[in-house]
């Protein structure tokens, strides 16, 4: 799976508003999200992950760029027929965040 989303700002400020995202979904949605591990590298433009969603273990990154946040992410096969809905959710999701 891959969704780019562009927006308007800095690198530096979709990253404050993105550091925590994932960690925050885990407690708003605690009951299908879980062990959640993140780690981003030093220039802050690229975060790998990994967690859990309703028993399923979803990897990947994000890249950060001044206009751009691309996420890439390995899907289990079980997943794939809701991966059209995911997608919109994390689109959704991310306009909220870097408005």
């Amino acid at each position: 799976m891959r969704i780019e989303h562009r927006y308007n700002g800095t690198k530096e400020t979709a990253y404050e508003k993105l550091s925590t995202l994932l960690t925050e979904l885990q407690k708003q949605y605690a009951n299908e999200i879980s062990n959640v591990a993140t780690s981003w590298n030093n220039k802050k433009d690229r975060m790998d992950f990994i967690f859990d969603v309703r028993g399923f273990t979803l990897r990947g990154n994000m890249n950060v760029t001044d206009s751009l946040v691309i996420i890439e992410g390995k899907i289990p096969l079980l997943v794939r027929p809701f991966q059209g809905q995911a997608e919109r959710r994390i689109k959704e999701k991310l306009e909220e965040i870097l408005k």
